[in-house]
C-alpha cells in the first residue's frame, strides 16, 4: 500500500468541477493502492485540466524515487508533449523528469527539444535560463550541436543569472564532450571578463574544469579578481582564492599584497573552506610575522567546530609550529619580494661596531644569531599558546559531553 497521499487537501486544493468526475474519483483511490498504474498515468496526462496533469507528475515523481513505479517506455511521450505548459510547477516536475530519465529515451528525447530551444527566447530570464539548463543537461551526444549553438546565443545575454547557466552548461558539454575544449575555452575567455560576482564564481568552477592550465586568460584579470573577491559567493571565493594563488606561485600575479589584503577580511568567513583557503594563500606567500597574527585566530575559532574540521585545523597548527629553518628563510625572501618593512636591527649603530674593532662580517654573524634566537622563543611561546588552547578546547569538550 502507498501510504502517502498526494491528493491531500494540505498540499493543494482541486476544484469542484475536476473532483467531481467519476473517472476522478476512481483515479484518486487507485492512487492510494498499488493499482495506480502507468495507463491511468496516461490518462490523466492527456486530460485538458492541468491540475490533473500536475496531479499525475506529482505522482509519477514520488513513486519513481520510491521505486514503486518503474518508467516504461510508454510514459515518456505522454509526459514529454506537456512540456510547453504554461503551469510552472507542473514544467518544473517535467523538467526533472526529463533530465533523469531523458538518456533512457534517446529518440523520445528529442520531441521536447524544439520547445526547450523555443523557451530559451522566452522574455523571462528565469524562464530562459530553467531551459537551458535542462536542454544541456540531456546526456545525448546527438545533441551537442544543438547545446553548442545554444551557448552561443546565450554567453551575451543580458541576464547574469542566464550567463551563470552558460557557465555551468559549459562544464556539462565538456563531460559529455571533451572534443569541445576549444570552443568552450573561448565562451570560458569571454566569461571571464564579466562584471558579476555571481557569474564570475561560476564561470570560475568552468575554468578549474575544462582548462585549469590556462593561467594566461586570468593574468589580464587578476587585479579585478582580488577586488570583486568579497562579493562572491562562499564555495566561489574558494576557488577563486585557489586560482589567484596559482597566479601568485607561477608568477602571473602582477602584486601579491593585493591580493593579501583582499583575503584577510575572509578569515572571518563563516565558511571553514574559505577560511582554509585564505590560511594557504598567507603560508604561500605572507612573511612568518604576518602569517603568525593572520590565522592564530580564526584556528582556534575553528577548533570549537565539527571533530572532520578539528583534525584538519590540528594538522594545520602542528605543521605551523614545526616550520623549518628553512620555511622560515623563505618566508623572509617573500617579505622582501613584497617590499614588507624589514625587521628593525635592534639598535646595532654601525659607527659604534668600528669604534669597537668589529668589522662587518662578524656584525652580521651576529645579527643573525640574535635573530635566530628570537625567532626560536617566538616559535616556543606560539607552540605553548597553542597548546594550552588546544587543552582548554578538549576540556570544554569534555564538559559538553558529560
Amino acid at each position: 500500500m502507498v501510504s502517502t497521499n498526494l491528493f491531500s487537501a494540505n498540499r493543494f486544493s482541486l476544484n469542484s468541477s475536476t473532483t467531481d468526475t467519476p473517472e476522478f474519483d476512481q483515479m484518486f483511490q487507485a492512487s492510494q493502492t498499488s493499482t495506480f498504474t502507468s495507463c491511468m498515468h496516461d490518462q490523466m496526462l492527456e486530460s485538458n485540466r492541468e491540475d490533473v496533469k500536475l496531479e499525475a507528475m506529482r505522482c509519477i515523481t514520488v513513486m519513481t524515487a520510491k521505486g514503486r513505479l518503474s518508467v516504461p517506455r510508454t510514459l515518456f511521450p505522454h509526459i514529454v508533449k506537456n512540456v510547453s505548459s504554461k503551469n510552472p510547477e507542473l514544467k518544473k516536475l517535467i523538467y526533472l523528469y526529463l533530465t533523469n530519465f531523458a538518456d533512457q529515451e534517446p529518440d523520445l528525447a528529442l520531441l521536447p527539444v524544439a520547445t526547450l530551444q523555443k523557451s530559451i527566447k522566452n522574455p523571462n530570464p528565469l524562464v530562459r535560463s530553467s531551459a537551458l539548463k535542462v536542454l544541456t543537461s540531456m546526456r545525448l551526444n546527438i545533441l551537442t550541436a544543438i547545446f553548442m549553438a545554444t551557448l552561443r546565443n546565450s554567453v551575451n545575454d543580458l541576464s547574469p543569472y542566464v550567463r551563470k547557466t552558460v557557465a555551468h552548461s559549459i562544464i556539462k558539454i565538456y563531460r559529455l564532450d571533451p572534443s569541445l575544449k576549444p570552443d568552450l575555452v573561448e565562451y570560458i575567455e569571454r566569461l571571464l571578463n564579466d562584471k558579476n560576482s555571481m557569474v564570475l564564481s561560476s564561470v570560475v568552477a568552468a575554468f578549474d574544469v575544462v582548462c585549469p592550465e590556462r593561467l594566461d586568460l586570468v593574468k589580464k584579470h587578476y587585479h579585478r579578481f582580488c577586488f570583486i573577491l568579497a562579493d562572491c559567493n562562499e564555495w566561489g571565493q574558494v576557488l577563486m582564492l585557489k586560482l589567484l594563488a596559482r597566479c601568485i606561485q607561477d608568477g602571473l600575479g602582477e602584486d601579491p599584497k593585493i591580493l593579501l589584503r583582499s583575503a584577510k577580511p575572509l578569515v572571518h568567513s563563516n565558511n571553514s573552506a574559505v577560511v582554509m583557503a585564505v590560511i594557504k594563500i598567507f603560508i604561500a606567500i605572507a612573511n612568518h610575522n604576518e602569517v603568525r597574527s593572520t590565522i592564530t585566530r580564526p584556528l582556534l575559532r575553528m577548533l570549537v567546530s565539527h571533530r572532520e574540521i578539528e583534525l584538519v585545523v590540528l594538522n594545520m597548527i602542528e605543521e605551523l609550529t614545526t616550520l623549518s629553518d628553512s620555511q622560515l628563510e623563505s618566508s623572509r625572501s617573500n617579505e622582501e619580494s613584497l617590499n614588507v618593512t624589514p625587521i628593525p636591527d635592534n639598535g646595532i649603530d654601525k659607527e659604534s661596531e668600528e669604534e669597537n674593532g668589529i668589522d662587518g662580517e662578524e656584525a652580521k654573524e651576529e645579527e643573525a644569531k640574535e635573530a635566530k634566537v628570537k625567532e626560536a622563543e617566538a616559535k616556543e611561546a606560539e607552540a605553548k599558546v597553542v597548546e594550552a588552547k588546544v587543552v582548554e578546547a578538549n576540556e570544554v569538550e569534555a564538559k559538553v559531553v558529560e
